[in-house]
């Protein structure tokens, strides 16, 4: 632990994108259930995974950690979330990236 103190080991950003497209009435209250399902499914011990869109109908999803395989699989978890959402909508999600770690 002291080493790691020394060394300065930097948190990673990890994020992945993902388009929703929802063509019934209710599709802005559809989508917004969906990422809030899964941000509060998530954000459970310490873990704060943010969502936000970038342009419609593409989102991203994203977190900062130091634990990249437990970070990549929190957002795993929040996109099946969402997926499961939408699919049982009958509404369309699609990933466009992957999780993986951007920046340093």
């Amino acid at each position: 632990m002291m080493i790691e103190k020394k060394i300065g080991i930097k948190p990673k950003k990890i994020r992945a994108d993902f388009s929703l497209t929802c063509t019934c009435i209710q599709g802005v209250d559809l989508i917004k259930e969906a990422l809030l399902t899964a941000k509060h499914a998530v954000n459970t011990d310490g873990w704060v995974v943010d969502f936000k869109m970038i342009a419609p109908p593409n989102y991203k999803v994203e977190l900062t950690t130091l634990k990249r395989a437990e970070g990549t699989q929190k957002l795993q978890d929040a996109l099946e979330i969402v997926k499961a959402v939408m699919t049982k909508s009958k509404e369309k999600f699609k990933i466009r990236m992957a999780p993986r770690v951007i920046g340093n």
